[in-house]
């Protein structure tokens, strides 16, 4: 006997399901930063946590003494560690969105002084008393506001 305990062919299957799962989340996840989102399906992955899914992946590779993959000694824990300071760090800014910058006011267009001068378009009016069916009762004293078209 060689001292070596035999694994359950489960134990076995979630060993080696474990570093396909954190590798693709790594990419996919630098894949999300990378290209943003131009898309729903991109902007869904620019928002996989990497920070954990990286320290996930050190752990890992570490339990597992360097030897998570197949290649490199500790290779997933480097690609885990890489992509967790990478998430972690803060974007750069250019150094002049940093500082404010002020304008002078400048006068308002014609056409938005004509539109205030106008009638407006929405009233709100208080509305009580009134209930709808299956509505939580109110009490008397207290307004609720409807939106009211005025015809000018």
């Amino acid at each position: 006997m060689s001292g070596a305990r035999e694994r359950s062919p489960a134990v076995r299957l979630i060993g080696s399901a474990v570093v396909p799962v954190l590798a693709l989340g790594i990419a996919a996840g630098v894949l999300g930063q990378v290209v943003r989102d131009r898309s729903v399906g991109w902007a869904l992955l620019m928002d996989l946590p990497l920070v954990p899914i990286g320290l996930a992946a050190v752990a890992w590779d570490a339990i597992r003494r360097g030897r998570a993959l197949p290649g490199p000694r500790f290779g997933l824990g480097a690609l885990g560690l890489a992509a967790a300071l990478g998430a972690g760090w803060p974007a750069a800014a250019p150094p002049s969105a940093s500082r404010p910058r002020f304008r002078r006011a400048e006068p308002a267009p014609a056409f938005a002084i004509v539109i205030l001068a106008g009638p407006p378009d929405l009233v709100l009016r208080p509305v009580i008393g009134t209930r709808t069916a299956g509505a939580i009762p109110r009490s008397p004293n207290r307004a609720r506001f409807s939106d009211s078209m005025v015809d000018g």
